[in-house]
């Protein structure tokens, strides 16, 4: 009877994992702050909603006693913030930019009205990030996708944070590129540490190679949204290293977009090398054509 239980016991110890839900490191942002009238006294229960402008996804909460909010698990992007209260107007904070790992304070005061009555305003760029005391640095969409890269890596563009350096060639990570699939693996120093104290998150999971200390996983450039660089005194939850790469992919929008491209290296865009004047030899063939498509947009599902 014991030996036919075992296996039972271990299918449904499976089970009970598989539904569990598993907890990754954060790639969203935070959004906090305080809601008062123009007394300066707190607002409790005061209607705070965020939206965001590209897909109209909300989220909602409501204000405590001390006129406090907090919404956090917001992907990156673009926001409009929202507040109602009876008796007040109601306030919108216009085109708040979140980044992958932000956490950042809007405060609201409410003017007294009605609330068919609103007042726009757009939102200051906050100039300190007064909510966290890590130390980082987010390479945006249009940099990773602009910028030229050589075999497409994302990640070498971390290199454009301060206090990063690119390693000797013989170095430990260096010495084994390029990685399968022809893309260079990331050989780079944060705050003069080694290169294998560097750790890679995509979408909060776990994307660093365990033999070689690199990345495991290389997303299409197009398919990134921003990453950011982690370089000092970050949350507990990046422990394991002395630097974190954190990058967020990109969702779609209520938009249909899409595009196609070729990136091409080829020795006729290339000037002679300064000895082959001297020489007479010829500049040596290069032909490196890399092509490309994507597309996104919202799914609609019938009846839903």
């Amino acid at each position: 009877m014991a030996r036919s239980l075992l296996p039972l016991s271990w299918a449904s110890t499976a089970l009970l994992l598989a539904a569990t839900p598993l907890r990754t490191q954060t790639v969203t942002a935070t959004l906090v702050g305080t809601v008062i009238d123009p007394t300066g006294a707190a607002v409790a229960g005061a209607s705070v909603q965020t939206e965001n402008k590209q897909t109209g996804w909300t989220r909602r909460v409501l204000t405590n006693e001390s006129g406090d909010y907090r919404i956090p698990s917001l992907p990156p992007g673009r926001y409009r913030l929202i507040v109602e209260s009876p008796g007040f107007k109601r306030a919108v904070l216009d085109d708040i930019e979140l980044r992958v790992e932000d956490t950042l304070r809007a405060d609201v005061v409410l003017q007294v009205g009605e609330l068919v009555e609103s007042v726009e305003v757009r939102a200051p760029a906050p100039l300190v990030a007064s909510e966290t005391s890590s130390v980082g640095q987010v390479v945006e969409n249009r940099q990773i996708v602009e910028l030229p890269l050589k075999g497409r890596s994302f990640f070498e563009l971390a290199l454009l944070a301060p206090g990063v350096t690119p390693t000797q060639p013989a170095s430990f990570v260096a010495w084994r590129r390029p990685m399968p699939g022809g893309l260079n693996a990331p050989a780079f120093q944060v705050g003069g540490a080694r290169e294998k104290s560097n750790g890679y998150l995509v979408d909060g999971v776990d994307a660093q190679d365990p033999h070689y200390l690199t990345p495991s996983f290389f997303p299409s450039v197009d398919a990134i949204q921003e990453f950011k660089l982690l370089s000092n005194a970050y949350s507990a939850e990046y422990g394991r290293f002395s630097a974190q790469v954190s990058a967020v992919t990109r969702s779609g929008s209520n938009q249909f977009r899409g595009g196609v491209y070729e990136f091409v290296r080829n020795d006729k865009l290339d000037a002679p090398n300064f000895f082959d004047n001297f020489t007479g030899r010829r500049k040596s063939p290069l032909r490196y054509n890399l092509f490309g498509a994507n597309a996104g947009g919202p799914i609609r599902l019938p009846r839903l």
